[in-house]
């Protein structure tokens, strides 16, 4: 039970204490803190230190900010169980987390990658917002890479320790490992899923996807940076792929559907570098971004209007309007 957390002193207790509760026997329950400013890592050593419980804890501070997906690398070597529990410093897995995952991945035949569940999620103070329930995705690998593999539920999800022994660490600047380890899991073992609600996913100011969904009550300005930091953050996953999938071939030679997903690959990081081109200062590059745009999808009246406008004006609130989301 892999716990992650990084300045997350209001909500840490109540993480680990969710941590503490699971049921299940054999478990090793890593405490990690990405070199916190605040009080979170004095929180999870006086906790562990006040422990006497069942579980096995180990402490963990990083000499340095690692970022997300340098902290997972790291973790990931820590860890001895074949499954790894993720589970972040600000929401709340419930007791029998780890005991349904366990079954449900030991009926499969050990065969899948990931499992995840269904989730509640919950404000800042824990009030409930609704259900998130999200089956795996049977369509083609190749049409999953055109939405970045989306059908993990990250905070809820559970990998194989085989995952890293397999493709190696995640690059550094990757900080959407939720959707790396879901392609790598597509590609190597497969996807399933418990239909409990295992997880109280808390949403907040604080949250990288509450800072992309709330944007829009931000400046223009600050709407663009917030969409050319998740460009960024969504090439760094594409690269990735590209690594992944080699590597893949490599130790397992070739297979069906392998040109797909590099096509697919490819045609999604000529989207979102198209975007990126279109969001410059220079009106050269909102040129060819919007060129680039316009060969590689297929005509989408929406995303034309949208493009002609972000060509006249890069700062155009994209995440204002429904209308206008990609």
């Amino acid at each position: 039970f892999a716990l992650f957390a990084y300045n997350q002193e209001q909500y840490i207790r109540e993480a680990i204490e969710g941590a503490f509760s699971q049921d299940y026997e054999n478990l090793e329950i890593i405490l990690s803190d990405d070199c916190s400013s605040d009080s979170t890592f004095e929180i999870m050593t006086d906790m562990a230190a006040k422990y006497d419980g069942k579980h096995k804890i180990i402490l963990n501070k990083n000499r340095t900010n690692l970022g997300v997906g340098e902290h997972v690398n790291q973790v990931s070597h820590m860890a001895s169980g074949d499954l790894i529990v993720l589970a972040a410093g600000d929401d709340v897995s419930l007791p029998l987390r780890v005991e349904l995952v366990v079954k449900k991945w030991l009926y499969g035949n050990k065969k899948c990658d990931s499992i995840w569940s269904g989730v509640e999620q919950v404000d800042g103070r824990g009030k409930f917002i609704r259900r998130l329930s999200r089956r795996p995705d049977y369509s083609s690998c190749s049409d999953q890479i055109k939405d970045l593999v989306p059908a993990v539920l990250g905070c809820s999800h559970v990998i194989t320790r085989r995952i890293f022994q397999h493709f190696g660490p995640i690059n550094p600047d990757v900080v959407y490992e939720d959707r790396v380890l879901a392609f790598r899991s597509l590609i190597l073992g497969g996807h399933d899923y418990v239909e409990e609600d295992l997880v109280k996913y808390r949403v907040h100011d604080g949250s990288i996807s509450e800072s992309l969904r709330s944007s829009s009550t931000y400046s223009a300005g600050a709407r663009l940076e917030f969409y050319l930091s998740h460009l960024h953050r969504v090439n760094a996953v594409l690269d990735q792929y590209y690594i992944d999938l080699n590597l893949h071939v490599s130790r397992v030679g070739n297979f069906d559907g392998f040109n797909a997903i590099i096509d697919a690959i490819s045609e999604k990081k000529i989207e979102t570098d198209a975007e990126l081109l279109l969001h410059s200062n220079f009106l050269v590059d909102r040129v060819k971004g919007y060129i680039s745009g316009v060969s590689v999808s297929s005509f989408n009246w929406r995303k034309a209007i949208k493009r002609m406008l972000t060509l006249v004006n890069p700062e155009i609130p994209f995440s204002h309007f429904n209308f206008f989301k990609m």
